[in-house]
Order: C-alpha cells, then structure tokens, then sequence
C-alpha cells in the first residue's frame, strides 16, 4: 500500500498518468464530439477552434512563459505581480470582446479569447508552483469534458453553441480551481510600468516561438477553411488530427515537471 502510493506521490509517475487520462478521455470525447455534431458542424467547430488558439498565443503576450525566470531571480512577491497581469489582460480583452459582439465583428472567437488566455495562463503558473496540483486539476476536468459531451451525445440537439460549450466550460472550471489554489486578489497597486514592460520585452521571443509552431499545427484548418472547403472534409480531417495530436502528450512529461523545479 506504502509503495503505490509512493509511486502516486513521484511527480513523473503522476504526470504520466495525468497524460495518460488526457488521451483516454480526449479520445471518448472526440468520438461523441463527433458522432453529436456530425463532419460539418465539427468542422465549423474546428475552424473555430483553431482559430481561438493561434488568437490566444497572440493575445497572452507570450507573459506567462517569463514566470520560471522571475520566480527564480527575483526577490519580490512575482506570483502576485503576474496573476495581477493576468487580471489585466482578462479586463482587457472582455473589453475588445464587447466591442466585437457590437460591431458584430468574429464575435465568436473574441468572445471566448478572455476565458481561453487566463486559463493558458493560470494553466502555466500553476504548473511551476505545484505540478502535483495542476495534474489532477486536468484529470478533474478531463472527466468534466468527458460528463459534458455524454450530456450533448445523448440529450441536445446539434447546435453550435453548445458544442463550443465544451470549450466554456473545462477553462471555467480550470480558472476557477486555479484561482482558489493561487489566492491572489486583484491589486493592481503591486505593478509598475517598469515591470511590465521588462516582462513584455522578454516574453516576445518566446510568444513568437510559440505562435509559430502552433501555426505548423493548426493552420492547416484554418487554410482549409480559407479555401472555402466544405465543412464536411474539414470535420473529417480535423478528427483524424486531433487523434494523432494526442501522440504528443506524452512528450510533455519530463517538461511539465522540469518548469516546477
């Protein structure tokens, strides 16, 4: 009993297993994504989709990924400092998304971008402060993912809406958890101009690095979609992408794990 929980207790073991319940449950809820929606409506969703996560790489400034730097070089309170940051651009980007809705203008992906952006970010800061911690987060919300289409699956009609709903509400859940785990209230008073701006110099290598290897990944849809290929196909090939892209999961293990140390 002492040794399984010890092996629970291992950090890579658990992120391991924390991997392993992404591509078993990312599996599931493709299948019933995608037996609910149908190809075309699961292409308009990856298109979307898509489009929300090369937006969100932009959109964050790259700031979270100067985190590890700070926490170890820096002597003051930065976990506060950055979390604050992040109240900012939520504040920031809620505005932009209210703008959009009324010049009606993609309202879609500006509407989610403020919830997807604090979630990538609180999701990173997470995982340098206690790895342990953002791991059974994902597991928790992997299985709300997983209630959640089996709810569409057998009880909604096929509606847009409600397919982007699994996007709302794993991030909602994650930002939620995460919040409470964190316990930084907003305090704007902690932040200079100084500050930010250094982090904003040093976060743009890694931002650009960023965005364009996820533009290798997820461009492809959007291309797609740019020459106006039906819906359907693009629902097909998204599938069979998303499937092959839990492949990659696995690689993130010793990395996570590394950023906590």
């Amino acid at each position: 009993m002492r040794h399984r929980f010890y092996l629970l207790d291992n950090e890579y073991i658990f992120t391991f297993i924390n991997k392993f319940s992404n591509i078993f449950f990312g599996v599931i809820v493709s299948i019933f994504l995608t037996r609910y929606s149908g190809a075309e409506l699961k292409g308009e969703y990856a298109v979307i989709s898509n489009t929300l996560s090369i937006f969100a790489l932009f959109a964050n400034l790259g700031i979270y990924q100067a985190y590890p730097k700070y926490k170890r070089d820096v002597c003051i309170d930065v976990k506060k400092n950055f979390v604050n940051i992040f109240y900012l651009q939520f504040i920031f980007l809620c505005l932009i998304a209210i703008l959009c809705v009324i010049a009606d203008f993609n309202s879609v992906v500006f509407v989610l971008l403020p919830l997807v952006v604090l979630s990538n970010q609180l999701n990173f800061v997470v995982m340098v402060e206690d790895v342990y911690f953002k791991n059974k987060a994902n597991i928790l919300s992997s299985i709300v993912n997983v209630i959640y289409t089996l709810v569409l699956y057998f009880f909604c009609e096929r509606n847009l809406v409600f397919l982007l709903g699994s996007l709302v509400i794993v991030d909602l859940f994650l930002d939620c958890i995460y919040l409470i785990k964190l316990k930084v209230k907003p305090d704007f008073s902690c932040l200079s101009f100084g500050f930010v701006f250094e982090i904003l110099k040093y976060s743009f290598v890694p931002m650009l690095s960023s965005l364009l290897v996820s533009l290798n990944y997820k461009f492809d849809i959007i291309m797609l979609d740019m020459f106006h290929i039906n819906n359907f196909y693009i629902g097909q090939y998204s599938l069979a992408v998303s499937l092959v892209g839990y492949a990659w999961l696995i690689h993130d293990i010793f990395k996570e794990v590394l950023f906590s140390k």
